[in-house]
């Protein structure tokens, strides 16, 4: 019985997921200084929040949240050519997963309904509560920060499991000599295995015989410990 384990952390070149994203904003307001005085509102309350646009009327708003999906637009809810509310209601099926916070005039609880009905997960009024804005900003980022480190790490561990099969199973044809080419052959080790590459390795294959009075766990357990004293030579082992 031949066996092949494969560590999951022998890669000294993996990246660990980024812990601090970009978080990225659209302005829409017809109003210049209204979109300049925005800019610097989100860009001093966290570091990680970047701007990638001001629209200037709804048709523009709605043409760059499609293009660039940011993770938070904020609207005007009266704008030329197309609404606020409407630019969310149209945009809520080509970016999902965008928060829409509404900026508006109007202290008309009608549209605050429909803001909500139509996706907005804030509505502010004009002259703008600063820090009111900025909290809500900085906790509904808190929240995404989140969603997407646990997006991130669930899209390494399947990335990871793949590989993990992907090497398993080409070891085992490997050495079952199913695997005739030399030339693919390498150029398959070189693929799965790049952290192996240009240094000093080996690989250790036990040809096991044993009864069962041993347990699985305890006779693997004993063989680690039995290789990583052999192996102590080499910067990088496979299990």
């Amino acid at each position: 019985q031949s066996i092949v384990f494969l560590s999951q952390n022998t890669e000294s070149d993996r990246k660990d997921a980024d812990m601090n994203p970009q978080i990225t904003f659209i302005i829409a307001d017809d109003e210049q200084n209204i979109c300049t005085g925005l800019t610097n509102i989100i860009l001093q309350c966290d570091p990680r929040f970047s701007l990638i646009g001001c629209a200037g009327n709804g048709t523009e708003a709605l043409s760059m949240i499609a293009m660039h999906q940011p993770d938070f637009a904020i609207m005007d809810i009266r704008m030329p050519g197309m609404d606020g509310l409407e630019v969310i209601q149209k945009s809520v099926d080509s970016s999902p997963d965008t928060c829409f916070l509404i900026l508006s005039g109007y202290d008309d609880f009608t549209y605050a309904q429909k803001a909500i009905r139509y996706g907005a997960k804030g509505y502010f009024l004009k002259p703008l509560d600063v820090p009111a804005f900025c909290n809500e900003i900085m906790r509904r980022s808190q929240t995404l920060v989140s969603e997407i480190t646990k997006r991130e790490l669930q899209q390494q561990q399947e990335r990871e499991a793949q590989l993990m099969t992907e090497r398993i199973h080409f070891l085992n044809s490997f050495l079952h000599g199913e695997i005739t080419n030399t030339s693919h052959a390498h150029q398959s080790f070189a693929d799965l295995f790049p952290f192996l590459k240009n240094i000093p390795s080996c690989i250790v294959i036990y040809q096991l015989d044993y009864d069962d009075s041993f347990g699985e766990q305890e006779l693997l357990s004993g063989i680690k410990e039995r290789t990583d004293l052999l192996l102590t030579a080499y910067p990088h082992f496979i299990w």
